[in-house]
């Protein structure tokens, strides 16, 4: 009899896929599945959040390698470039890994690069944390032979390992005929838990699933990183106080002086690795709406390369901030730039709405054919400002089918329904926006249309929680008084 290798956690990492489907077992486990809240990120990103729990915005590692601020040349990331605490921080834990990033110079991690890594894991099985990265599954060119195949070895080590080691996968959502799923949120996330059937709910971000490997690897969750309330993991969530996160003692990279050094020098392939970096965070802060981090990082892609998507990512983040000087400023680059495309009619448009030729120009638009898909929205809410009701309406509906739809779009969509009385499409559209604390306007228009819809509980709650801001606002107090009677 084989006897099973029993590590507490196996973390198996790639932006590929690796199983085709979601199916119920794998290696004879039970298999839990969920979508993931994530645009497409390099591994590296994905690995390093669910290894600290928290965004690549916070912890810094977007790439297997990085521009080395000092020398401007391209290196390894290392352990000192991870902004954030992994869970084997500070603890006895035992870890090994397989081209995992960020571990170099990180003397708890024994880390090995391989292209062979179902032949290299094995010998990984006597550690107490495991982490795999599959860097050569890429997104794109995965046929469904070799998601089959990779699945197969994937049941193989799975099969070796005693119950009592969680795993946790995050790879590319499939199709049950192994054929890549195109979706909004291209990840999922697999759990094998001992014998554990739980679904989970709701779709989480993919720092929960690093939540999720702390507990995993009988570690708490320190401060700062959101732990999971997920049925599965109730037996693993330890009963002393949650810790404070270790503070890194490095000094921040500044990253506009690495910009600058390597455009001016023309340096391609650290230019090329720069690019990947700001793509990815500008991704990131557009999903959370981390305005920002949204406007650096378009301003540092405009610097390395100046794309239409790079222009329009710091017009809207600038106009979600209500910069209208800064946002002048950009508009009249981006026109001079590209004065024939789309977007610039449409940035020019959030400056100034000129009606009568406003109205002409965006009438002649067709939003299908939009170039820069997170334009299609600020398109649909012009179009409703300027009295064109079924465009901005259709793209509208069409930004928040291609997953492209800002808080800002739903609230104008919603407040759109709401004057139509179609106020069950409108919290439909609204989903959670106005919701918690934040834009008070959208927390009102939300309050209204709850008590359009007559839902007393969600009104007295909704209306208590805009009290709590402005303790006059007349339509809270109308409504409480009309629904605590």
């Amino acid at each position: 009899m084989v006897e099973k290798r029993h590590p507490r956690l196996v973390m198996i990492v790639t932006d590929g896929p690796v199983m085709a489907g979601t199916p119920s077992v794998l290696g004879g486990r039970t298999a839990i599945h969920c979508s993931v809240a994530s645009p497409p990120l390099p591994p590296a990103a994905i690995a390093v959040s669910v290894a600290t729990g928290v965004s690549p915005m916070l912890h810094g590692i977007l790439t297997r390698g990085t521009v080395d601020s000092k020398t401007y040349q391209i290196r390894e990331s290392e352990r000192s470039d991870r902004r954030a605490q992994a869970f084997w921080d500070a603890t006895d834990l035992v870890v090994k890994t397989i081209n995992w990033p960020a571990v170099e110079g990180d003397a708890q991690v024994q880390n090995i690069q391989s292209s062979e890594e179902f032949l290299e894991l094995p010998a990984c099985l006597d550690a107490d944390i495991v982490g795999v990265v599959l860097p050569r599954l890429a997104r794109k060119s995965s046929s469904k032979e070799l998601v089959v195949e990779t699945q197969i070895q994937l049941e193989q080590i799975i099969s070796k390992l005693d119950i009592q080691t969680s795993v946790i996968i995050v790879h590319r959502r499939t199709h049950d005929d192994a054929t890549l799923l195109e979706s909004i949120r291209p990840y999922a996330s697999t759990f094998l838990v001992g014998d554990n059937e739980s679904q989970i709910q709701k779709i989480p971000y993919l720092e929960l699933v690093g939540g999720a490997a702390h507990l995993l690897a009988g570690v708490g969750c320190p401060a700062g990183v959101k732990q999971p309330a997920w049925s599965f993991l109730e037996s693993y969530v330890p009963d002393e106080p949650r810790s404070f996160p270790q503070i890194p003692s490095t000094e921040d990279t500044d990253w506009s002086d690495v910009i600058t050094h390597v455009v001016n020098n023309k340096y391609a392939p650290g230019i090329t690795l720069l690019t990947q970096r700001f793509v990815a965070l500008i991704s990131i802060a557009f999903k959370k709406e981390s305005w920002e981090e949204m406007e650096y990082s378009g301003a540092s892609l405009i610097q390395l390369r100046g794309s239409p998507f790079d222009y329009w990512m710091l017009v809207l983040a600038l106009d979600q901030q209500g910069k209208l000087e800064a946002l002048q400023s950009i508009v009249e680059q981006l026109e001079k730039t590209y004065p024939q495309r789309t977007i610039t009619t449409i940035a020019k448009g959030l400056i100034q709405l000129d009606h009568d030729k406003s109205v002409e120009q965006l009438q002649e638009i067709d939003f299908s054919k939009i170039g820069v898909l997170h334009a299609i929205g600020a398109y649909g809410r012009l179009c409703l400002k300027s009295g064109l009701p079924t465009q901005g309406e259709a793209s509208l509906l069409h930004a928040i089918r291609q997953g492209v739809a800002t808080s800002a779009d739903r609230a104008q969509l919603a407040n759109y329904y709401h004057e139509q009385k179609s106020n069950e499409e409108a919290l439909r559209v609204l989903r959670t926006v106005g919701l918690q604390r934040g834009e008070l306007s959208w927390q009102v228009l939300r309050l209204k249309i709850l008590v359009a819809l007559g839902l007393e509980v969600e009104v007295i709650q909704q209306a208590n929680q805009v009290l709590s801001q402005d303790s006059t606002h007349s339509t809270a107090l109308s409504a409480l008084e009309k629904f605590s009677s």
